[in-house]
């Protein structure tokens, strides 16, 4: 009998462990959807829905408002592959595609007036948008009423060194749990900046027209726009200060866990090409862009610009290559440091391609101090 009562023990205490399992999996999965926006126009463009399995926030991530910031853009992106613990994830990643395309400010092919989308907004609760691809942007925020929005921006300068720019700011509505809430953010990204003319500062409040400003008016969302600076500051770098704030955002509502170095999808569509392209210390101005351009261009090639951070942090273990365009090559061993080469030679020693490119292929060869020496062959320099 006590044989047999240890037996159902056991049984018990297996079943107990495997539902336990199977809740804790329910409870951990997510829910992914996805809309159009301003559907059968040319300003046509997708957004997507993460919802966990536990009650939590609603926020909603916008990027790509003006098309000659793409930071925010890329961000966006690339959060939306985030796993989140509670609450939903909704994430507008690149809502004015033709500015995008063309790296313009302005949305081409509007009436006059209308070119800046950010001031086509309601101004005042009794107004309408004032055009379809800010009417398209403003249906989703009036279905889903977000509990918080952040609009992923760019300046053309540091504000704290021209005061007519707003880059490197967190300009936030003006109720007191939208500025604290800014100012972790703001901590958290200023301790990667060593120049303090460079370090992010508060501003408020949005402008009138911004969809931030009406999200706050309108409906009383809580709303921030997050501006980095594309001045001489490379699209990896900037990308990836939209993410520390946004993951230390995220994190503070307790709806994500670990780094914010995801750059690409966990899921990979079958056959498909994932490349870091290193654009930071050491490339060449013009490189990394034409070489992502070709890139775009190739079917099934996922494509994402790469800097020391997330590099040194392990995140080339989500691609299947690495390309270090043209510059200097000393120049981009210097950028990456030991940790950076170490980590480069592991990936390639562990099966991961590495195309250099001029510089690239320099920094890849055996004869210099500082060369990777991942292949078995001297550059034959000028002298």
């Amino acid at each position: 009998m006590q044989q047999d009562n240890r037996k159902s023990l056991h049984l018990c205490l297996a079943l107990f462990f495997i539902c336990s399992i199977v809740c804790r999996t329910a409870t951990l999965a997510q829910q992914h959807s996805t809309g159009l926006i301003a559907e059968g126009t040319i300003w046509q463009t997708r957004y997507y829905v993460t919802e966990s399995n536990e009650p939590g926030p609603v926020v909603m991530i916008v990027g790509g408002i003006h098309g000659n910031e793409p930071a925010g853009s890329r961000a966006a992106e690339q959060i939306r592959h985030w796993k989140i613990t509670k609450g939903k994830l909704i994430v507008l990643p690149a809502v004015n595609g033709p500015a995008l395309k063309k790296e313009s400010r302005l949305t081409p092919d509007v009436s006059k007036g209308l070119g800046n989308l950010n001031r086509n907004f309601p101004e005042a609760v009794a107004d309408a948008p004032k055009c379809a691809l800010s009417k398209g942007i403003w249906s989703v925020v009036c279905a889903e009423r977000p509990d918080w929005l952040l609009d992923l921006h760019e300046g053309y300068d540091f504000t704290q060194i021209n005061s007519k720019s707003v880059g490197s700011s967190v300009i936030a509505g003006k109720s007191l749990v939208v500025t604290e809430q800014a100012r972790r953010m703001l901590d958290v990204l200023n301790e990667t900046i060593e120049d303090p003319n460079k370090k992010f500062v508060l501003k408020s409040p949005p402008v009138k027209g911004s969809l931030a400003r009406a999200a706050d008016e309108v409906f009383g969302i809580k709303s921030m726009i997050l501006e980095t600076t594309f001045k001489r500051q490379p699209i990896s770098l900037r990308t990836r200060q939209h993410k520390i704030m946004a993951h230390r955002f995220l994190t503070d509502l307790s709806m994500v866990s670990g780094r914010p170095d995801v750059l690409v999808s966990r899921t990979k569509p079958s056959g498909a090409i994932c490349a870091a392209l290193y654009d930071a210390g050491g490339a060449g101005s013009k490189g990394p862009g034409a070489l992502e351009k070709d890139l775009g261009q190739m079917d099934n090639v996922v494509v994402r610009r790469i800097g020391v951070p997330e590099i040194t942090a392990g995140a080339l273990d989500q691609f299947d290559v690495i390309i270090m365009p043209g510059g200097s090559a000393s120049k981009q061993a210097k950028a990456l440091g030991t940790d950076g080469c170490r980590a480069i030679v592991n990936f390639v020693k562990d099966g991961g391609g590495y195309a250099g490119f001029c510089a690239g292929a320099y920094l890849a060869s055996n004869n210099y101090d500082w060369s990777l020496k991942i292949i078995d062959a001297r550059v034959i320099d000028r002298k």
